[in-house]
């Protein structure tokens, strides 16, 4: 095989698939490797005072040429690695990307080193990113902090002909903002047979039409104006409140019940199964939106128009509880069984607990029933 690198596209297209495979594997573990020793490299030219004082982050941004998120993220990587051996060892074999490593030395302690190195392997960055969020307590000072940090902005187009818009909001008020979008996207239906607009279209005419009708005295949408945050708390695990899957302080759930926000506790061994039917009752949906918060396919990771799909279909005998439900974006949700070829397999009460295949390749049984979470 040639050196990585070594052989031109041309070579390349001379290639059998399964060379190309093998080739591309390999390139990867070696770039882990690679991205591991660089870290491990900086760690020791900080500890000689080789960066001549500059913070180790700032010189990483600045020789590297990476973003600053990037450059803090291998720092603290290197830091937290040598106290981790198992997890050390699994990046040193290639088994551990960069991105996983970054939130994984957040989660990982001494005592569950081993038990991450394993898990590790077959979560995605973007699970193991939730898990970080969900596991740290929110402070109220944290949460004034990302009040002020709030902005939006607009400007016209370079040519006049529109506007363009950006910004940040936080925490409940994004909750607020991103229902009540929710709310009128959902109300621009295409006519029957029909192809439904882009979404993006439809949110831009949602905010438009928000703002005709702040120009209109007296109008009103009771449906919304009704509306109150929905606060899930978990009793027994370590998540902490959150609201529409963000994090926020314990003390800001006692100021959303004195706003009259609706408070749902569940427990984790509730089922919240409904007891007539297969319509997947409030409760329920609450309680996947606070866990799952986005696509659990893997690698996906959207958080918006999500669908509650049945790992086992309902035609099959699968049940409508939490052990048999996650949330999918619409996209996924119909390449998956039945509609698709797609099967989701696994517990979804672990954030690594869930492969995709293909219905024509043999699983690892864990589909055939859900009676509860894999032992």
């Amino acid at each position: 095989m040639s050196e990585p690198g070594a052989a031109t596209l041309d070579e390349l297209r001379t290639w059998p698939s399964e060379r190309l495979l093998a080739a591309r594997d390999e390139s990867v573990l070696i770039e882990r490797r690679a991205r591991l020793e660089r870290a491990n490299i900086d760690r020791v030219l900080d500890e000689r005072g080789a960066m001549h004082g500059r913070d180790p982050a700032e010189w990483v941004q600045s020789r590297d040429k990476v973003s600053a998120q990037t450059a803090r993220g291998q720092v603290e990587v290197a830091r937290a690695l040598e106290s981790l051996p198992e997890i050390h060892a699994a990046a040193a074999a290639g088994e551990l990307s960069m991105e996983q490593l970054v939130p994984l030395v957040e989660l990982a302690t001494t005592e569950t080193d081993a038990e991450w190195a394993r898990r590790a392997r077959h979560t995605q960055p973007s699970e193991l990113n939730r898990m970080v969020r969900k596991q740290r307590v929110v402070t109220p000072a944290e949460m004034q902090a990302r009040r002020e940090a709030r902005a939006l902005r607009w400007w016209r187009t370079a040519d006049g002909s529109g506007l363009r818009l950006s910004g940040e909001i936080f925490d409940v008020d994004a909750a607020f903002v991103e229902a009540v979008f929710e709310h009128e996207i959902e109300t621009f239906k295409p006519p029957r047979g029909q192809p439904w607009e882009p979404r993006g279209r439809r949110g831009a005419d949602a905010l438009t039409a928000i703002c005709r009708r702040a120009g209109q005295p007296g109008v009103a949408d009771a449906k919304r104006s009704s509306w109150k945050p929905t606060v899930v708390v978990h009793r027994g695990s370590a998540a902490q409140p959150t609201v529409n899957g963000m994090p926020i302080a314990v003390e800001t759930v006692v100021e959303l019940i004195g706003h009259g926000a609706r408070v749902r506790q569940v427990r984790d061994d509730d089922p919240l199964a409904p007891t007539t039917g297969d319509r997947i009752p409030q409760r329920l949906r609450e309680y996947l939106t606070g866990r799952d918060a986005t696509c659990r396919v893997p690698g996906c990771g959207r958080a918006f128009g999500l669908d509650a799909h049945h790992l086992v279909p309902r035609c099959r005998g699968g049940r409508t509880d939490k052990h048999n439900l996650v949330l999918v974006c619409t996209t996924h949700h119909h390449h998956l069984v039945p509609h698709g070829p797609g099967v989701l397999d696994g517990d979804p009460e672990r954030p690594d607990g869930l492969t995709l295949r293909r219905v024509d390749q043999p699983g690892d049984g864990t589909g055939d029933a859900r009676a509860g979470p894999a032992a």
